[in-house]
């Protein structure tokens, strides 16, 4: 991450997101307070971007980050290439820079942890899903791909 030249740290939001082909989930998270909060899941067949644009004119990000699926060998998967023509629609829309970071098993944990609370919906998995690729990102900003 940059750091701006009075090097007061970098202060504003990012998003976080987990793409589906049936849902997307979205978070967001201060660069100051580095918390990961869900937000929503998308349904991503029926107003994906008129949800997006919302999203992005209420948190003003500063930058999208968009989890990256990888097999256990750290290949990319099928699933990868829809993912990076969803980023890449995604920073031409928005206009805003798009930045990867593994996701690997970001579902599994997010549905695990789910689970210990109780009952939860398909959509709270993609947007705490989403939520865990933020906090990846936060914990490693030098782990791009």
């Amino acid at each position: 991450m940059k750091e701006p030249i009075n090097n007061e740290p970098e202060n504003g939001d990012i998003l976080g997101f987990d793409y589906g082909s049936a849902r997307v989930g979205v978070a967001r998270a201060n660069l100051i307070a580095r918390l990961p909060e869900p937000l929503e899941a998308i349904d991503a067949k029926l107003g994906l971007w008129a949800s997006i644009d919302k999203l992005i004119a209420e948190y003003r990000p500063l930058r999208l980050i968009v989890g990256l699926p990888r097999n256990m060998e750290g290949r990319e998967t099928a699933q990868s290439k829809e993912v990076r023509e969803f980023a890449s629609q995604l920073s031409t829309k928005t206009g805003l820079e798009v930045i990867f970071q593994d996701e690997s098993l970001t579902s599994v944990e997010a549905e695990q942890s789910l689970k210990t609370r109780g009952d939860f919906a398909k959509g709270d998995v993609d947007m705490f899903a989403a939520a865990a690729i933020l906090d990846d990102y936060l914990g490693n900003t030098t782990r791009e791909i």
